[in-house]
């Protein structure tokens, strides 16, 4: 039997620093995962964004390894009108370590990184997986919602995949800006690549006002029988481009 819960090793940004929900910041760091995780690993999470006193608990961005594939994901509320109760987180997945043309980046109902997400064992999962072409509700929910798109006011452009992180170091750059009301933004960068953009509904409805949001990093998953190391060097937050970037390194595509 599955143990129930979360196993957590985080590091937090202190709230001292916290910026406001809306605010643009930029993010860089270097990342390490060792090689532990396995096709079959079920959600796993390294690194993520967050509201704080969200009216969702899910983290608005995150980088996810579940099933050893790296992917960034992104959620917002589920506004479609024929979703059932439970279904009302909608998870976007703007990024992934696999080319377009192989699962997971359809999401297809074979996919086994959708397999596992979907598993009853992890509590916040929303019911319906959205990319900019297909969306893979769970199996419980209801068939009316089977072939609609559960994303809502995004739009996504993707320029490659991401790299392999297993077993050495990746180095990550965010450009992010999380707004629900359709001035969301996100860009990101690997190794110095350009990888994706998204523009729009980034964010939950409802937040209170002055609300903040905080970067971390670590390991974040279900119950395992194995040990996973996680490293993060050269950790640099700023306000521009130049405050991460002063080499201008950078891809544009």
């Amino acid at each position: 039997m599955r143990a129930i819960g979360s196993e957590r090793s985080e590091l937090w940004e202190s709230n001292a620093v916290w910026k406001k929900m809306g605010a643009e910041v930029w993010y860089r760091f270097d990342m390490y995962v060792d090689n532990s995780i396995k096709p079959d690993t079920d959600r796993f999470v390294i690194g993520q964004w967050k509201e704080h006193g969200s009216p969702k608990d899910s983290p608005i961005i995150a980088q996810r390894f579940t099933g050893r594939t790296f992917t960034v994901s992104i959620e917002q509320n589920n506004n479609k009108a024929k979703r059932g109760d439970r279904d009302d987180l909608c998870r976007v997945y703007i990024a992934s370590q696999n080319p377009k043309s192989d699962p997971p980046w359809g999401h297809s109902s074979t996919d086994a990184v959708l397999t596992a997400l979907k598993a009853k064992n992890e509590p916040e999962a929303p019911l319906s997986f959205s990319h900019p072409l297909i969306t893979s509700p769970q199996p419980d929910a209801p068939k009316s919602i089977a072939n609609l798109r559960c994303d809502d006011g995004l739009e996504v452009h993707t320029d490659r995949q991401l790299p392999n992180p297993f077993g050495g170091w990746t180095t990550m750059v965010y450009h992010i800006r999380m707004s629900p009301d359709q001035r969301g933004l996100i860009e990101i960068w690997a190794n110095g690549h350009r990888i994706a953009e998204a523009t729009g509904r980034i964010g939950f409805t409802g937040s209170k006002p002055g609300a903040q949001q905080y970067f971390k990093f670590g390991s974040y998953r279900n119950p395992a029988n194995f040990n996973t190391i996680t490293k993060l060097s050269n950790f640099v937050r700023g306000d521009s481009r130049a405050g991460v970037d002063p080499t201008s390194k950078l891809t544009t595509d």
